[in-house]
């Protein structure tokens, strides 16, 4: 069964991190429920715009049966997806 969003919004980042906004989601799967935050470095000034472009970072991992989406991931300048927080850390 894949991971549901149930929620999503957008806030500042974290102020330990070098991003320009953040966006974040409640996925529920079954009883089991997690928090990930997609954090970028740049991307668009539009806050629509800045929701649909998390959704896609974190889609991959919505589908994976075997692990919990992670708590945090970071977009950087150059488009790289990187984990800095998995859900079981």
């Amino acid at each position: 069964m894949a991971w549901k969003e149930a929620k999503a919004w957008t806030h500042l980042p974290r102020p330990d991190v070098d991003a320009d906004f953040a966006c974040s989601f409640i996925v529920r799967r079954g009883s089991e429920e997690v928090q990930s935050t997609v954090e970028f470095a740049a991307g668009p000034s539009d806050t629509s715009q800045r929701v649909v472009s998390a959704r896609k970072v974190l889609a991959p991992y919505l589908d994976n049966d075997d692990e919990k989406p992670p708590r945090r991931l970071c977009v950087g300048r150059d488009g790289r997806v990187s984990i800095r927080e998995r859900a079981d850390d």
